[in-house]
């Protein structure tokens, strides 16, 4: 169980890092006055951050209920 949560808060360090990454990467390559397309990006990326965020969490809760199950028979 230890070794899955190492596992998913590292897979969630990396999906942050990208996100900043593809954040950083468009701020510099967008002319100013797409400025505001920019801000609406950073709303979409750490929407779908939060996405995987939370889809992380729920597939290491029903891993976790799946084991169980499993010890139990």
């Amino acid at each position: 169980m230890k070794k899955q949560m190492f596992v998913g808060i590292a897979a969630l360090l990396i999906v942050a890092f990208a996100c900043w990454v593809i954040l950083q990467l468009t701020t510099w390559s967008i002319p100013t006055w797409f400025a505001l397309s920019v801000y609406v990006q950073k709303y979409v990326i750490g929407i779908s951050f939060g996405v995987g965020l939370v889809t992380l969490l729920v597939g290491l809760r029903l891993n976790l209920v799946r084991q169980r199950k499993q010890e139990q028979e």
